[in-house]
């Protein structure tokens, strides 16, 4: 009985194993001009900050913050005209025919030179507007249609990273045709629709 034991622990150490593994140190090799290749990243679509002179005037080093300004930052910081106070003493009948569409908000993304988005702002618009800051975004509310173009068209040339919705006066009218009779065309369709004067777009 030892003896089978004992052959039986010997062909268990005499076992080969099933794989082995190089512990050996690793050499550099500084011959290896290879260069390192970043993998592809997915690119979201948006308007992205690209580096440009206008867009870095935004931001400023968050070393640089602490030295200027010894306060305690504000959550929210708004710009608001003297036309905007409410006179409580008066009540106003509303006019709600005189009424203006309302204007999407333009949000600017991991910015903190506020001077500078403020000065570049009033440089561009000519009606009145309103910001609030929250962290490193802040919002500007609008008043004039005109004025949202040619701010937003301002980021885009300069390559500012902002985000905003579409213009309700910039929608498109869609409708819906029915109990058409199967006989007419879709260019008669389209013939008709343009005596109208309603602009097709597919």
């Amino acid at each position: 009985m030892f003896h089978k034991l004992k052959q039986t622990r010997h062909q268990a150490k005499s076992k080969p194993s099933c794989s082995t593994m190089d512990l050996s140190p690793v050499q550099n090799d500084d011959t290896d001009n290879t260069p390192f290749v970043f993998p592809n990243k997915r690119k979201i679509a948006s308007n992205d900050f690209n580096g440009s002179s206008t867009s870095k005037k935004y931001v400023l080093d968050p070393t640089l913050l602490c030295k200027q300004n010894q306060f305690n930052c504000l959550t929210d910081h708004n710009y608001i005209s003297s036309d905007d106070l409410v006179d409580t003493t008066k009540q106003h009948p509303t006019d709600t025919s005189s009424k203006k569409p309302k204007i999407p908000p333009i949000f600017l993304h991991e910015v903190n030179n506020y001077q500078e988005i403020i000065k570049d702002i009033k440089n561009i618009i000519s009606d009145e507007f309103h910001t609030v800051v929250k962290g490193n975004s802040i919002k500007i509310n609008l008043t004039d249609t005109s004025d949202f173009r040619k701010l937003t068209k301002f980021y885009e040339d300069s390559g500012i990273k902002f985000h905003t919705f579409q213009n309700p006066e910039d929608r498109k009218l869609e409708v819906v045709v029915r109990n058409v009779p199967t006989s007419l065309t879709e260019d008669e369709v389209k013939t008709e629709l343009l005596s109208l004067n309603l602009p097709i777009v597919k």
